[in-house]
């Protein structure tokens, strides 16, 4: 069994990759990604994607609830940590980074403008 169609975009998103990646007829279309998105992939490697993608799923869910605790550093006589967003975010990269190896596609560092001109 393949991964998802979902299952792909999610990969594409964590990879930082656009989403119209695996569009075809796209101007963004990544025949390489998308290739290797595409195979079927061994059953142990898909397994350990699909953990991947859930783990990120839960990470994103507690950076999301960490935010909302960013007024308070200590509640009656609990200390908050305030590393907190700092160490979600380095388990995210580090998943990310794990996820780009499994699966051989690069991690695409497009988030700023970083256009060159030729005169």
């Amino acid at each position: 069994m393949a991964l998802s169609s979902k299952q792909k975009h999610k990969v594409v998103f964590y990879l930082g990759w656009s989403g119209l990646t695996l569009v075809s007829g796209s101007t963004q279309y990544n025949s390489v990604v998308n290739d290797r998105l595409g195979v079927t992939l061994n059953t142990d490697i898909e397994n350990l994607v699909k953990g991947l993608l859930e783990r990120l799923e839960m990470l994103d869910e507690a950076l999301d609830s960490a935010i909302c605790r960013l007024a308070a550093s200590k509640v009656d006589n609990i200390d908050m940590n305030p590393r907190e967003i700092e160490q979600l975010k380095k388990e995210r990269k580090r998943l990310i980074r794990e996820l780009s190896d499994h699966l051989d596609i690069p991690i695409d560092k497009s988030g700023g403008m970083n256009v060159s001109v030729s005169v």
